[in-house]
C-alpha cells in the first residue's frame, strides 16, 4: 500500500515544472485551463490501467501493474517494449525536474561568464555535472530510494 501510495504521489507531482511550462507558453492566460485538462488526462490513462490491471489479476494484480504483467505474460516483445517505454518516461521525468534546478544554477553563474558561447558550454557542464552527482547518490547512499520515495511523498501531498 505505501508503494501505491507512492506511485499515485509520483504520477501527478509535476510541480518542479509548472514554472518553466508557464513561462514558455505563447498564451499563459491558458495556463489554469491547460493545466487542468492535463490532469484529466493523468487520470483517466491512470483509471483505465488501474480498473484494467484489477479485471486482468482481480485482488492478485501488484502494486506496480507491470509487475503481474511480467509475471504472467507469453509476450516477450510486448513485455521489453513497456519496460524500454517505461526507461523512457523515467528519463523524461528526471530531465524535466532537473531543468528548474539547472537553470537556477545556471542564472547563478551567468553574471560571471564572459560570451554566450562559453555559457553555452557551461551549462552542459552544469546538467551533465548534476546528472552525474544524481547518479553518484543513487549508487552509493545506501536506501537512498526510500529517503526520496518519503520525501517525494510529503512534498508532493503538501
Amino acid at each position: 500500500l505505501p508503494l501505491a501510495f507512492g506511485l499515485i504521489a509520483y504520477t501527478f507531482s509535476g510541480h518542479a515544472i509548472v514554472p518553466s511550462i508557464y513561462s514558455s507558453m505563447a498564451e499563459p492566460q491558458q495556463f489554469e485551463k491547460m493545466i487542468n485538462y492535463t490532469f484529466i488526462i493523468v487520470l483517466a490513462c491512470c483509471l483505465v490501467v488501474a480498473v484494467s490491471g484489477y479485471y486482468m489479476f482481480g485482488g492478485a494484480v501488484d502494486d506496480q501493474i507491470t509487475i503481474s504483467l511480467e509475471q504472467s505474460s507469453s509476450a516477450g516483445l510486448a513485455m521489453k517494449l513497456l519496460t524500454w517505454l517505461m526507461i523512457l518516461t523515467a528519463f523524461s521525468k528526471f530531465t524535466l525536474t532537473m531543468f528548474p534546478l539547472a537553470l537556477g544554477v545556471e542564472e547563478i553563474v551567468a553574471p560571471y561568464i564572459p560570451n554566450e558561447r562559453v555559457m553555452d558550454f557551461s551549462a552542459s557542464i552544469i546538467k551533465l555535472t548534476l546528472i552525474v552527482a544524481a547518479l553518484a547518490v543513487a549508487l552509493f547512499v545506501p536506501s537512498f530510494s526510500f529517503i526520496c520515495a518519503l520525501v517525494g511523498l510529503i512534498c508532493t501531498m503538501a
